[in-house]
């Protein structure tokens, strides 16, 4: 019986070493986001309350401001086709790096909407930005600024969501391990990171012909906190139901425009249906065969929605 157990327990301590070498072998974080990083890579930084920001601002000094919000993993470069659009139509274009993604920080803290508001916040004070700016927010970046727009009335003109999330996405059952404490961790790092990635680099392929923005999307996963800033996220309140929010985000607008792809595998038709019914005063453009990467496989179709919208 002794022996049994002896046995039993080594096994035990043996799985233990093997697991405890697979996540440390798993670790793609090697490099460090600090200044001198960020002179090598280049861009435009502002220091705020929670972290560095990496952003850019570009467009006519008298245009109207638009703030671009990307979603859950592909950074503001995810942007680029909205960009030369918006700008040649007159606006002034500010898009940023969500804590957490890019080259901006990912600070120690709980990804929520509450971080995500406050970077926004303290960005545009940053850049004295004081007039109604107009929010355009895809997938994950809906909630961001509809989060934003319920909290700060006074700032914002009009809101443009972009297959945003509402309560979660369809498949959410497959983020439960990454919810479970010391599991989530094992997971996030072993499998979950090198998933999400492809699946980041699946949406680019729409604008990314070079393979300029595959490196660069790959080159985040690397800088320390990467895993740890997306396990938050999806442990976060960004990921549950977002309706109510929206409801006082689209109150407080001077108008809203909601765009979907019938052939978005990640927000089904009847999550949209619920926000349409809950938020009844938005525009609405419902594009037939187009997935969730829409706003780069589909630019030629919404920058005029969103530019006309915006005018």
């Amino acid at each position: 019986m002794k022996k049994a157990l002896g046995i039993g327990a080594l096994v035990c301590v043996v799985l233990l070493l093997i697991l405890l070498l697979v996540y440390m072998a798993a670790d793609r974080e090697e490099r460090t986001l600090d200044d001198d990083e960020r002179v090598r890579l280049g861009g435009t930084y502002l220091k705020l309350s929670a972290g560095v920001t990496h952003y850019e601002l570009t467009g006519p000094a008298g245009g109207k401001v638009v703030v671009f919000v990307h979603g859950f993993s592909v950074p503001m470069f995810n942007w680029d086709p909205q960009v030369k659009a918006l700008t040649g139509a007159g606006f002034r274009v500010l898009r940023y790096d969500l804590y957490g993604r890019g080259y901006s920080d990912r600070p120690e803290a709980r990804y929520d909407a509450a971080l995500f508001v406050t970077q926004l916040h303290d960005l545009l004070d940053a850049l004295k930005i004081t007039e109604p700016v107009s929010l355009v927010g895809l997938s994950l970046g809906g909630p961001v600024v509809a989060h934003f727009a319920a909290e700060n009335p006074a700032r914002v003109e009009k809101l443009v969501l972009l297959a945003p999330v509402v309560h979660s996405i369809v498949g959410d059952a497959k983020f439960t391990p990454l919810r479970m404490p010391f599991v989530g961790n094992f997971v996030m790092r072993v499998i979950a990171v090198k998933t999400i990635t492809e699946r980041g680099l699946a949406l680019l392929r729409g604008i990314d012909a070079s393979g300029k923005h595959a490196e660069m999307f790959k080159a985040q996963t690397e800088y320390s906190g990467y895993s740890y800033a997306l396990r938050s996220l999806i442990c976060g309140d960004l990921f549950r139901d977002q309706i109510e929010t929206y409801i006082k985000a689209v109150k407080n607008a001077k108008g809203a425009l909601l765009i979907w792809g019938t052939a978005d595998t990640d927000i089904s038709a009847e999550m949209i249906a619920r926000l349409r019914d809950a938020a009844p005063g938005m525009e609405y453009r419902r594009l037939e065969g187009i997935g969730h990467d829409l706003n780069c496989t589909a630019a030629d179709i919404i920058n005029p929605f969103i530019i006309d919208f915006l005018h």
